[in-house]
């Protein structure tokens, strides 16, 4: 890693390259870890009265999806990238800022990317 460049070391944190298992085990969590932060920062939102109590299912989803993620399950990613771009749509219907939730975005869709590389990979071997 010390070889790497900059901006192929910036590529990766955003990016991984999924041709390899070590690759898209990278990937896979990502996707996992954005779901748990994703399920952290609804249940922490809930006291401060940023988002209703109903909020808590959404959180307990998210920690439910980010399982099942971190288990290599392609389901769970591509329900955990559904659920969040609906999330994420229904925000800007309502004409909130979305901000960070673009980088989380693509978390998930490197969850995906990495389930679905992961099982490839290990289907050819």
């Amino acid at each position: 890693m010390e070889n790497d460049s900059f901006l192929e070391r910036g590529r990766k944190g955003f990016w991984p390259d999924v041709s390899t298992i070590e690759g898209a085990k990278l990937a896979v969590k990502y996707g996992w870890v954005a779901s748990y932060i994703v399920a952290c920062v609804t249940t922490i939102s809930i006291p401060l009265r940023w988002t209703p109590i109903s909020s808590l299912v959404d959180a307990v989803i998210f920690l439910v999806i980010g399982y099942g993620i971190f288990r290599n399950s392609r389901i769970a990613s591509i329900i955990g990238l559904v659920f969040l771009t609906l999330e994420l749509l229904f925000k800007m219907q309502e004409g909130k800022s979305i901000g960070i939730g673009f980088l989380f975005l693509l978390y998930f869709i490197n969850g995906v990317r990495g389930t679905f590389a992961h099982y490839r990979l290990k289907k050819s071997r």
